[in-house]
């Protein structure tokens, strides 16, 4: 699950009504302001709740305006995204179930129902959050938000990062860091690689002995021994990756067993400290050891896609040409390129989505 799936309802509704692409890109700006204001003022993380609790409260405002409901039909849609769909954090913790990949899914999904009710006159709760026996007695506690969420300017969505590669987040710096590790040394050399990281890191893809041996997708892509490991064996991650023949491969486990990770606590305070608001600091250290006594050490930072480090045009480029790879043809790949570089020119959103359909299953040719 990612704050990404809040476009694909925003697209999704805007389609259905006829939205144009600024219209579109504005409700996803939206989307992005309330859920980072309400995601800094609540984290609802270490109470075991997960990220789609406040994701439904967003998207399902966001769709609204594109629906042009009334300021109390929008209240009702807050109401109704949130009190029936409080979902708990087993789903990201030990080993990983295909839930995993749906949860926030099934947030936004819940939101444009909510959002659909609303305008055909159903009513919420009147204090989803601070009644009694609401948000802020059974999950959050009571808090103050606060729009815009961020202080110097910028919007959050412009704070968002691109992935790279299709990885777990806090993975992408050691992912990109890979090509240094094999200029430095072959992977038979190599004795040790042992990582220091925060504790975000850690607890999420380096923490769980899971993460050794995955035996779903889900815990391969949410594993930094294994997406380390592959993109040091392969000199890629990509969507073939996480294939069952791939991470289920005993010749990976070795190289996966090199593979030592720790919590720094020093990393961990540079990470969010309480006054960064939604932004955050990745700090990690890497430490590579051959068998003839070689060294490699690396302090990481800001992976290639994160707003202080972002990803060119081409870069973007790059990735399309990839996750098309086999599955969309030249033509159409060119088509979709040029389509949503310049989707903010569409006065029907359901024009540049055009070029979309009918992709899974299309046989399209090797581009």
């Amino acid at each position: 699950g990612h704050p990404s799936d809040m476009i694909a309802a925003i697209l999704a509704v805007g389609e259905s009504v006829h939205s144009s692409g600024t219209e579109v890109l504005t409700a996803i700006t939206l989307a992005y302001e309330l859920l980072g204001a309400l995601g800094s003022s609540a984290p609802v993380r270490n109470n075991g709740w997960d990220q789609g609790t406040f994701m439904g409260v967003a998207t399902a405002l966001a769709v609204s305006k594109l629906l042009s409901l009334t300021e109390e039909q929008m209240g009702n849609a807050a109401s109704l995204a949130v009190v029936p769909n409080i979902p708990l954090r087993v789903t990201r913790t030990g080993s990983l179930s295909m839930w995993k990949g749906s949860a926030t899914a099934s947030a936004v999904r819940n939101a444009i129902f909510a959002a659909k009710m609303a305008a055909e006159g159903m009513t919420g709760p009147d204090e989803p959050f601070e009644g009694k026996t609401a948000l802020w007695d059974q999950v959050t506690g009571p808090f103050e938000v606060s729009l815009p969420a961020y202080s110097d300017g910028r919007y959050v969505v412009q704070l968002a990062h691109f992935k790279q590669f299709p990885a777990e987040t806090h993975s992408l710096a050691f992912v990109g860091f890979a090509p240094t590790i094999l200029e430095f040394a072959p992977i038979d050399d190599i004795e040790s690689i042992v990582i220091e990281t925060y504790w975000h890191a850690w607890h999420e893809i380096g923490m769980h002995p899971s993460r050794w041996d995955p035996q779903t997708r889900e815990t391969a892509d949410h594993s930094l021994p294994y997406l380390l490991a592959v993109a040091l064996v392969d000199g890629d991650v990509n969507l073939d990756s996480f294939l069952p023949k791939r991470y289920l491969d005993d010749a990976l486990r070795p190289v996966m067993d090199k593979i030592s990770i720790t919590e720094n606590s020093e990393y961990t305070a540079l990470f969010r400290p309480k006054s960064s608001g939604i932004t955050a600091d990745p700090r990690s250290k890497i430490h590579v050891k051959t068998h003839s006594g070689r060294e490699l050490i690396e302090e990481l930072g800001y992976p290639r896609g994160h707003a202080n480090n972002p990803m060119t045009d081409e870069d973007i480029n790059v990735k399309l040409d990839s996750t098309c790879r086999r599955i969309v043809d030249v033509e159409r790949k060119e088509q979709l390129r040029d389509a949503w570089w310049n989707v903010e020119k569409y006065s029907d959103i359901g024009e540049p989505i055009r070029t979309m359909v009918g992709i899974l299953g299309h046989g399209a040719s090797t581009s």
